[in-house]
């Protein structure tokens, strides 16, 4: 007589049919979990000891192996004997979760004839979310709307082209941009603006209200007789996003001689330690095991940080 736990080959048939048949996200786990109880459970190799007689013969096996030092393979045959799946080798079959991931933050969305494109929401990584958030909420405060996105790039393909030196941020989630929209549209308007400071240096202002002094700003525009960038007086009030920003870990990478619109492009790099911090170990933090050896990024893995790119050692 079967087992009253046993359901019957013709009732098993049944139930696999109507899993088969379903789409939902249940059914899907459900045949995921007979996939790896048939892998991890299922009799594929029959044993080649005898069934034990009587617990001294099992007492036998046991000493034997333990003797030999195969104390682990002790476990998978006392748990072969009481009929018990032998579970060490899930982890064949589930990666190392990441401990970082991208988590979703609602964009700022000043009014003006660029709304409609600027992002509702843009990615970041979990462990810069706390100070990121703190910092929208410090402008937020100062009467000012400032739209950012993302430039998170995904894992190129084994075969692809290895990524250049200034994406490797974008892929491990330390590179976040100002809309270039936000800017050189209407100068008195404009959600942003980017600055000539006083000692040369560029800074990045947000529009604000009354909550913040007016003052008198060198801002970038575009001159009227051609599409060249010229700085020119502006007065209104702006909030000046580069020291909050830079609390909360994010830089501009380049200088403003280079471009002035460069100064849109953020990056993040704090806890990266120049000679000491590898590219594999940033991406092991984001991507799964998987992920990256499907990748040709796995070509990159010791790649080390010099402070301002991961280059080949």
């Amino acid at each position: 007589m079967a087992d009253s736990n046993t359901l019957s080959p013709e009732l098993q048939a049944v139930l696999l049919d109507i899993i088969k048949q379903e789409t939902s996200v249940e059914a899907s786990q459900a045949r995921s979990m007979i996939l790896r109880r048939l892998a991890l459970e299922g009799d594929v190799v029959p044993s080649r000891i005898p069934s034990p007689l009587n617990i001294t013969q099992i007492g036998g096996y046991v000493n034997l192996l333990e003797k030999r030092g195969y104390d682990e393979l002790g476990y998978r045959m006392m748990a072969s004997t009481l009929g018990l799946p032998a579970d060490n080798y899930e982890s064949i079959l589930y990666d190392v979760n990441p401990v970082q991931f991208f988590v979703n933050l609602e964009g700022d969305r000043p009014d003006g004839e660029q709304t409609q494109s600027f992002p509702l929401y843009f990615a970041i990584r979990s462990d810069f979310r706390p100070a990121f958030a703190a910092a929208q909420q410090e402008i937020r405060q100062a009467g000012a709307a400032v739209p950012f996105m993302n430039v998170r790039r995904a894992l190129p393909g084994l075969n692809d082209p290895l990524p250049d030196l200034s994406q490797t941020l974008d892929i491990i989630g330390r590179a976040l941009e100002i809309p270039p929209n936000a800017v050189l549209l209407e100068p008195n308007k404009d959600p942003v603006i980017i600055v000539r400071e006083a000692d040369g240096s560029g800074g990045l202002y947000a529009l604000a209200d009354d909550r913040i002094e007016a003052s008198e700003y060198n801002a970038y525009g575009i001159a009227p007789e051609g599409g060249d960038l010229v700085s020119a007086p502006l007065t209104g009030n702006y909030l000046s996003l580069t020291p909050i920003l830079n609390k909360a870990g994010w830089y501009s990478g380049y200088d403003i001689d280079t471009h002035p619109l460069l100064l849109l492009k953020l990056r993040n790099i704090a806890g990266l330690i120049p000679g000491v911090t590898t590219f594999g170990e940033e991406l092991a933090l984001l991507y799964t095991r998987q992920q990256i050896v499907a990748s040709s990024i796995r070509e990159m893995l010791d790649w080390v940080w010099t402070g301002t790119a991961f280059i080949q050692v």
